[in-house]
């Protein structure tokens, strides 16, 4: 563990994009700050960092996940700045049955280390909220979809107070539970073998304090 004292500045990285300014953040009234846009042309740089796998970019500005099986983890691409509230956003694409990007943040729990505190997962097969109180992540709300292969969708995720959202292609899903209260430390994006990103943002609250970041 090491502290990390992040401002925002530091994090705000310009690249072109493919789509404006969403006007929908699902949960939140109006634009949050934009805390993040990287370039997809080239390596990701601190605080974005690939914790777990391959997180490949291109010319094309199009990011290529690779799982390496010596690492028995999920890929992980990681952003180690605390939002208390946030709205992230990217164009998606999967190549294979089963494979799912996810969005979650971790938080502090009093008296409890940092863990994961919820999730949005979208697969070929819709759309799914969980909270992660238990070492198995529980399924909180559900949109069925019927995704193809190989096509790109706009996934956004959302998380404010006790409430969690998220929404492919303007088709949204919502949940509220207790346990997504909490102090938000980091983001994060994980994905399967050969999914495909592109035009990802990231916007927040951030707080201001000195937090504990693995």
């Amino acid at each position: 563990m090491k502290k990390i004292t992040i401002s925002l500045a530091c994090s705000l990285i310009f690249s072109g994009s493919l789509f404006a300014q969403s006007k929908s953040m699902v949960l939140h009234d109006s634009l949050l700050p934009l805390v993040a846009e990287p370039n997809l042309k080239e390596a990701f740089q601190f605080p974005l960092e690939a914790k777990h796998g391959k997180w490949n970019p291109s010319r094309k500005g199009v990011v290529s996940v690779v799982n390496l099986p010596e690492d028995n983890h999920i890929p992980v691409l990681s952003h180690s700045v605390p939002l208390d509230e946030a709205f992230i956003e990217l164009e998606f694409q999967l190549e294979e049955q089963g494979s799912v990007i996810i969005i979650g943040c971790d938080g502090n729990k009093p008296n409890n280390p940092i863990k994961h505190i919820g999730r949005v997962q979208a697969s070929a097969s819709g759309l799914v909220i969980t909270e992660d109180s238990n070492e198995k992540s529980t399924m909180v709300s559900k949109l069925p979809m019927e995704l193809k292969l190989g096509r790109w969708y706009h996934l956004k995720a959302s998380w404010k107070g006790d409430q969690f959202a998220g929404s492919i292609d303007k088709k949204e899903l919502k949940a509220q539970h207790p346990y997504f209260v909490a102090n938000r430390v980091q983001s994060w994006l994980a994905a399967s073998d050969k999914v495909q990103i592109r035009n990802l943002k990231i916007y927040g609250k951030a707080s201001d304090a000195v937090q504990q970041v693995k």
